[in-house]
């Protein structure tokens, strides 16, 4: 999808092809061969033969101009933007995503894409929600153990996708439609096994904190950095050095599974627990 900055220059539009003036996404259809200019938005230009107003918020609007129709869908506004930061965030690293690095990658100017997404962490939380799109809930094991392991796992893999995308989900409450619905599986999912509702939410917490720390380190740790945990040996710590072998050892994929595990086997616990107190 592309950005355009709205009033800078004019555009033909063909059929499928896409376009942002100022008041959103639009499509642009084309009802007949020709070609037709279209400048800008009410305030930064003109429409040839279209008509200008801005819709209410959530509201669509469609302008017929020479053969030519815009149809808006604000609902889409931000998409683009949040694209192209994620790809800021890939290249270049959280530090580096500005609301003007966004505006570089898509060659338009620095209020255009406040135009889209208002401030920066209006950008970040867009952005941290993104990284959690694409959750296949049909195609999930029906087991409850089999399906929070698949829940588990299909988050870390979605975090590690993108370069410190866990230190972007920390530092953010995200109350957006990809995080609910990675929420609300979870816990429906331990819901349906017969957990309580605080075992349900708190387990969720759980598992999301866990995936998020394990992540966030793999995500940090500098490939160059010494392994010196393998050869500590300090009378002073006597347990640590006498394990000092394994607390380096392992990959951060074995890590992360011998972590679930254990909390998997809490959960069935005290799923067992809560059966005998009923009998």
């Amino acid at each position: 999808m592309a950005v355009e900055e709205p009033g800078v220059r004019d555009r033909s539009c063909r059929p499928g092809r896409q376009a942002v003036v100022d008041d959103g996404v639009a499509q642009v259809e084309v009802s007949d061969a020709r070609t037709v200019a279209v400048t800008g938005g009410e305030g930064h230009g003109r429409r040839q033969g279209g008509t200008g107003g801005v819709p209410a918020h959530g509201q669509a609007r469609r302008v017929e101009t020479q053969g030519v129709r815009l149809v808006h869908h604000p609902v889409q506004r931000g998409v683009a933007v949040v694209d192209a930061a994620l790809e800021v965030l890939d290249h270049q690293g959280l530090d580096m995503v500005t609301m003007r690095a966004v505006a570089d990658r898509l060659g338009v100017q620095h209020n255009t894409v406040r135009w889209h997404v208002e401030n920066k962490r209006r950008l970040l939380v867009l952005m941290s929600d993104a990284v959690l799109a694409g959750l296949d809930v049909a195609a999930l094991p029906l087991p409850w153990e089999d399906r929070v392991r698949a829940l588990a796992h299909w988050c870390r893999g979605a975090i590690l996708a993108h370069r410190d995308a866990a230190r972007l989900l920390a530092g953010l409450a995200t109350t957006e439609p990809n995080t609910y619905r990675f929420a609300d599986t979870m816990i429906q999912t331990l819901l349906d096994a017969g957990f309580s509702h605080r075992t349900a939410a708190w387990a969720n917490w759980t598992i999301f904190y866990l995936v998020l720390g394990i992540t966030h380190e793999q995500q940090a740790q500098s490939p160059e950095a010494p392994d010196r945990m393998m050869e500590f040996n300090d009378p002073e710590y006597p347990a640590l050095s006498e394990a000092a072998s394994h607390v380096a050892a392992g990959t951060y994929e074995e890590r992360f599974e011998f972590a679930l595990n254990m909390q998997v086997v809490a959960l069935r616990v005290e799923l067992d627990r809560m059966g005998d107190a009923a009998t």
